[in-house]
């Protein structure tokens, strides 16, 4: 109010007529409101006049702004630069804020992307903040892995206390097999646990990605594409941040507490929930997501577990036994238990902190060839990996596993 009266308040104190306690008194405020606003600058006043109602700057470009909007779904930034090209003074922050009001007024600001049947699912992390679980003693901190199928929004949640490559390709495997089969393709961001590195070219306008080579060996057993989101840009995976977010707000209050939970049981209340929530009616299909699975005609799931991991203990003359097969290992590990680890076709063991590779499964050598993790340690440019079509069902034979469900103090046992 102050701000809109500033020219008369001049006026008036210009005249000689009224005192400062009289204009005060006059426009209802306190006598030092009236020596600020006579001692400032009156371009001060222009400015916080306009910027209640905008950037006047931009008014003579908001038609500009508009047809290219009209044209496609043009980003600010490139806007921003068409605009300094002919000859604007405008800075980045206010052409973004002109060109989010005109999507908005256009009924642009948000549209959906939709993909065919089987064709896409979206997978994403989560983090509790306060939230823990115990585990062997220790209070860990909890995260969550969520997935949902692009075409029937059928979802999944998984809780965890660790994020890595190994605990993601355990989630999407147990994601899987909930579903019954995999997608063509998961829909991903940038996050550690796929990208190793972000390389930018010499022109700096496009971005390589090096993907991690355990991950990668992954997806092609399974069988689907790795899809990366562009840096910054986590709408586009839109569905998975929406169920994030109807997690947190659904599930999470509804604990009795934030500390000292069992990760079986918070498992068990997840995929309750999920069973809930994917027999409802879902507000963009405006059907049950259940009844559109049947229409996702996924990819059958391997029959060959990627990953297996066994305890086994080393014997006093450094071997140990793993499938019926020993295998020689240090003798300075004699004694101590460790983990086998059966990682595609090589057997690793994992004794006092350390990684011993301990020979090849016993496969076929199409089959190793197939799987083998050198394949993709070049650099990944912003898609998928290439994959070699010859089917392991075909080596084994067969038809393979039906939907199955998960046990979850099986896994966590």
């Amino acid at each position: 109010m102050i701000t809109s009266d500033a020219p008369l308040i001049r006026s008036d104190y210009q005249t000689g007529l009224f005192t400062k306690q009289a204009l005060a008194e006059k426009y209802h405020v306190h006598p030092d409101t009236i020596t600020n606003v006579l001692s400032r600058c009156e371009d001060r006043d222009i400015y916080r006049r306009t910027s209640t109602t905008g950037n006047l700057l931009i008014t003579p470009y908001q038609t500009f702004i508009k047809e290219q909007l009209q044209r496609g779904d043009m980003q600010a930034t490139s806007i921003f630069q068409l605009l300094i090209r002919l000859g604007a003074c405008l800075s980045l922050s206010t052409v973004t804020k002109a060109v989010r009001k005109i999507k908005y007024d256009l009924d642009m600001a948000a549209i959906r992307y939709e993909t065919s049947p089987g064709q896409q699912a979206q997978a994403d992390w989560a983090s509790f903040k306060g939230f823990s679980a115990t585990i062997d003693g220790i209070e860990r901190p909890i995260y969550a892995f969520f997935m949902i199928l692009g075409y029937s929004r059928v979802r999944y949640v998984e809780f965890v206390t660790e994020m890595t490559t190994m605990t993601l390709i355990r989630c999407i495997e147990n994601a899987f097999t909930y579903y019954g089969g995999s997608t063509k393709e998961v829909l991903f961001d940038n996050m550690p646990q796929i990208v190793n590195r972000c390389l930018t070219t010499k022109g700096g306008n496009s971005l390589e990605r090096m993907l991690i080579p355990e991950f990668t060996a992954f997806a092609d057993h399974v069988g689907f594409d790795i899809t990366l989101c562009r840096i910054r840009r986590p709408q586009q995976k839109g569905k998975v941040e929406r169920v994030v977010k109807y997690f947190k707000e659904g599930l999470m209050p509804m604990l009795p507490k934030k500390t000292g939970h069992s990760l079986i049981d918070l498992n068990e209340q997840a995929i309750q929930w999920c069973d809930e929530v994917n027999h409802q009616e879902h507000m963009t299909t405006m059907e049950i997501p259940y009844n559109r699975l049947g229409s996702e005609n996924l990819n059958p799931l391997p029959r060959i577990p990627y990953l297996e991991d066994t305890t086994a203990k080393v014997s006093k003359d450094g071997c140990v036994a793993f499938r019926g097969r020993v295998f020689n290992v240090d003798m300075r590990f004699a004694g101590i238990e460790g983990k086998i680890i059966d990682l595609e076709d090589t057997i690793f063991g994992y004794f006092d902190g350390k990684l011993v590779i301990l020979g090849k499964r016993d496969l076929p050598v199409h089959v190793r060839h197939q799987y083998c993790h050198s394949r993709h340690s070049g650099k990944i440019k912003q898609k998928r990996s290439k994959r070699i079509h010859t089917n392991i069902s075909r080596w084994l034979g067969g038809n393979l596993p039906q939907k199955i469900s998960v046990d979850w103090k099986l896994i966590y046992a």
